[in-house]
């Protein structure tokens, strides 16, 4: 059993569905047993009024002004009862209850007595089968049944009692059941005690006058419709009947005080078996517990608890407030169906949370209840609703707005809170039919999604590939962001893969990435990529892609790095992947994990530069360094301001930003934190289509210049290669086919004499990028010259690149695959360094030649 006595039906709402269903209907809820308090007294206040009509007393005007003034007045005390002299209060509920219970015996006693001739030209017949024959069939005179139920149905208001106080019952899972259902018996025998002694005794009409019930007429007003009494139009049938009829009256009063006072308290524990109700303790408890949960911040102050009791005393004003609002309208049966409509609609969405947590087999709901039926719980939840709309269908609406617009700022404002709610089983449960389903569906490239496995390592260091795959994937593709932890002992690092995944996943969610994180330790990187590769996702909803960074530092890199790297490109390969490698010359950039925290430092930053900027030498800016760090690395800063500045060495660009580069470091992500999430504008992809890999070359920068990505709008231009004598012709082919696959771009250009020698310029480049690993045994001559033409090739496409895509946003490029047991991991890596230094942000994608594109939609 769930012990939900702080908050009631709130509580127990917002625990099963969630607190975007939990906190709409419990701010209702709350208002609805706020009004509950006015009715209470406008109850009382009527009854007062009835009695001084009697005696010809009048405050006002003897009706609607009085009522309002008594209700004002009982509530003002009864506020003051609450707020000074709680104790007193209790107290004085166990004599109301006395006096109600012999109030109810002292009217049915009253049925049996002898009655008088005055009594009976009122309508009291007595016990009479004729008399209860006329009385059964209904008869409605301006009013329905349901505008009836509507003010009857709050009178049954108190059904959630036990469950208010489940945390004070000692069994609480079998006190509840049994002791709200013989207090619905209870309560409800007395009701239908009395409706059937009315109807046996007292005639529908009767006019009051000894004649007419001497000649037998009593009845014939009813065509002329100026009765005065009978149970139609006399409300005091009961006091007329009872034996002593100011004891009707201490009833009433008694009914009304200890509603409206329980109604403000918070002891309504011993009116379970009387059904009396306590409105203002669900009230009360609703509002403490909406302000805990902090569902709704601005009204925190509602839930501050005083005294030993932690009373909310801003809650019992707030309540008194609302109170005095409604007492305003002072009519009863006006009052009624408002608060009916409200609790109406909490008891159709407790019914519906109990059939929810039923129908989505969430484990932690186990009903102790042996009768319980989840379809007996959703057809109560639809009567309620039915019963909704019949009565006020308005007012229904109305209520469902109110709700619906609370649950949509509920459901934008995200609370941080985890409540085990059947919402989040649903979720388990249609995620797992889902897998099923899919798992059942055969492949076709029209329902092609890349589903990219990137190698982020720790999201802190290199979240840019997050943000670059995520201007793929959209939030409509699965993201996988994966961290091998090398070790000499991985099977030791089990704890620490397991928070690794819990910090990461819980930074994915803090900064609104779409993506899963996954972890896993090794003793080596390749051995660690291969685990991934195998057990990422789960059924068909696993990677299809493996993106992972270009390695930056492969010159000075071992020889055994450089072959990890290489390694993993190939099992990727082996593993049916498509294969990215993002080069980005902002690589060294970090992310912090809290960009509060790293405030101070670029203030430090900023003051140091503001200091400098009175020798006009040394102005260079947090830009310019900003600019520095994404064009160049550091030693490749050093080395162009020594050679560009020798005179004065002490006034360079580099030792200007080594001075800060200490505090640069520590927040850099302030100068590149949104680095691939900021739209460029004008942008534009160049796309060197080299070789025919399944087409995914061209998918990705099409889905990178569709909304929600950094390159959003961005015109495509397309460069492919051509013989000389064919450039037209394979132009024309090209814009054909991008045509047919509906890749809108803006410009197609074939590559000429992709195989004819380089330039010699590019040659002695390369030559000087090699020269440090010949004659270590890493690089041979022999292997130069066997793949002297790829080598040839890819300078020529590096030659074409600078001249024709250096202003480009992006380029995307096929990508050489690596030949084992042919090509050396060292002369591939090279061949990557050729694709990529130097240039825009690069792409290198590699297809696993199954068709990504199809000519049909």
């Amino acid at each position: 059993m769930v012990n939900f006595n702080l908050g009631g039906a709130y509580f127990l709402l917002s625990r099963s569905l969630g607190p975007e269903f939990g906190g709409s209907i419990g701010l209702l809820f709350s208002f609805a047993n706020a009004v509950a308090v006015a009715m209470y007294v406008v109850g009382f206040a009527e009854s007062v009024v009835d009695v001084m009509k009697k005696h010809d007393t009048y405050i006002v005007d003897g009706s609607l002004n009085d009522i309002r003034i008594i209700s004002l007045a009982t509530a003002v005390v009864i506020l003051a009862i609450v707020i000074v002299g709680v104790l007193f209060e209790t107290k004085a509920q166990m004599i109301l209850l006395a006096i109600l219970s012999i109030s109810v015996l002292n009217y049915l006693i009253g049925t049996t007595l002898p009655k008088s001739e005055d009594m009976q030209a009122k309508g009291f017949t007595g016990y009479s089968w004729e008399t209860f024959m006329k009385n059964l069939l209904p008869e409605f005179r301006g009013e329905t049944f349901f505008s009836l139920f509507s003010i009857y149905f709050p009178a049954a208001t108190g059904v959630m009692a036990g469950a208010n106080i489940s945390g004070d019952l000692k069994n609480a899972h079998n006190a509840i059941p049994k002791g709200t259902l013989l207090a619905i018996l209870i309560t409800s025998s007395v009701y239908c005690v009395c409706v059937l002694a009315t109807g046996f005794t007292c005639l529908k009409d009767a006019s009051g006058v000894l004649d007419d019930l001497r000649l037998g007429t009593l009845s014939n007003c009813a065509a002329s419709e100026n009765c005065t009494y009978g149970l139609l139009n006399y409300f005091q049938v009961m006091e007329m009947q009872s034996a002593f009829s100011p004891l009707i009256t201490a009833g009433v009063f008694a009914a009304s005080l200890s509603s409206a006072l329980s109604s403000m308290v918070s002891a309504p524990k011993i009116f379970q078996a009387s059904s009396i109700s306590f409105h203002y303790n669900i009230y009360k408890l609703a509002i403490q517990a909406l302000s805990n949960d902090n569902l709704f911040p601005y009204i925190r102050y509602f839930g501050r608890g005083y005294g030993r009791n932690n009373e909310p005393r801003p809650a019992y004003i707030l309540t008194f407030l609302i109170a005095c609002c409604v007492i305003a309208i002072g009519d009863l049966n006006i009052i009624a169906p408002i608060i009916s409509n409200f609790f109406l609609a909490s008891y159709a969405l407790i019914n519906y949370a109990c059939f929810d947590a039923s129908y989505s087999q969430s484990l932690g709901f186990r009903p102790a209840f042996k009768y319980y039926n989840m379809w007996l719980s959703l057809c109560g939840a639809l009567l309620c609703l039915g019963v909704m709309i019949v009565i006020n269908w308005w007012a229904t609406l109305v209520t469902v707005a109110v709700i619906l617009i609370l649950y949509i700022y509920l459901l934008r404002r995200k609370p941080n809170v985890n409540w085990g709610s059947s919402g989040q089983a649903h979720a388990l449960r249609n995620a797992l039919n889902a897998m099923h389903r899919l798992d059942n569906t055969e492949e076709h490239v029209k329902n092609y999604r890349p589903q990219i496995l990137v190698l982020t390592g720790n999201l802190s260091e290199r979240n840019h590939l997050l943000n670059f795959a995520t201007s793929i994937t959209k939030d409509s593709c699965l993201l996988i962001s994966a961290e091998v932890i090398v070790s000499d002992n991985p099977d030791s690092l089990i704890s620490t893969v397991s928070a690794e995944e819990a910090k990461c996943t819980a930074w994915l969610a803090k900064n609104k990435y779409r993506a899963f994180f996954h972890a896993v330790s090794s003793a080596s990187l390749s051995d660690g990529v291969r685990q991934l590769l195998q057990i990422s996702g789960l059924g068909k909803l696993k990677p299809n892609i493996l993106l992972l960074g270009f390695k930056n530092n492969w010159k000075t890199s071992k020889l055994d790095d450089i072959t990890e790297y290489v390694t993993t490109i190939g099992l990727a390969f082996d593993a049916d992947f498509g294969v990215c490698v993002f080069r980005c010359n902002s690589e060294n950039v970090t992310a912090s994990e809290n960009v509060d925290e790293c405030k101070p430092l670029m203030d430090q930053a900023d003051q140091e530069e503001q200091q400098q900027t009175n020798n006009p030498e040394l102005k260079t800016s947090i830009n310019d360094c900003q600019k520095f760090t994404i064009e160049m690395d550091e030693d490749e800063l050093k080395s162009e301001n020594e050679t560009s500045n020798n005179a004065k060495p002490k006034k360079t660009i580099y030792q200007n930003f080594s001075r800060k580069n200490k505090t640069l470091k520590k927040y850099n992500f302030y100068l590149k934190k949104d680095l691939f999430r900021q739209k460029v504008k004008h942008a534009t992809i160049d796309v060197y289509w080299l070789f025919d890999d399944g087409g995914l070359t061209l998918l990705l920068p099409y889905l990178l210049q569709l909304p929600k990505s950094y390159l959003e709008g961005a015109k495509l231009r397309v460069f492919t290669i051509a013989n000389n004598k064919e450039l037209e012709h394979q132009e024309t082919s090209m814009a054909t086919l991008l045509s047919k696959f509906r890749v809108g771009c803006t410009e197609v250009t074939a590559i000429p004499n992709i195989t004819k020698k380089p330039d010699q310029k590019s040659l002695d480049d390369f030559q000087e990028s090699i020269l440090p690993f010949l004659g270590t045994g890493a690089l041979s001559e022999s292997e130069l010259l066997a793949e002297c033409s790829r080598t040839w090739r890819h300078l020529r496409t590096r030659e074409f690149m600078l001249s024709n895509s250096s202003n480009a946003s992006l380029i995307v490029i096929t990508m050489p695959i690596p030949r084992r047991r042919v090509c050396s991991d060292l002369l591939y890596m090279i061949w990557l360094d050729v694709l990529t230094r130097g240039m825009p942000p690069v792409l290198l994608v590699r297809g696993n030649q199954r068709s990504v594109l199809t000519f049909y939609t």
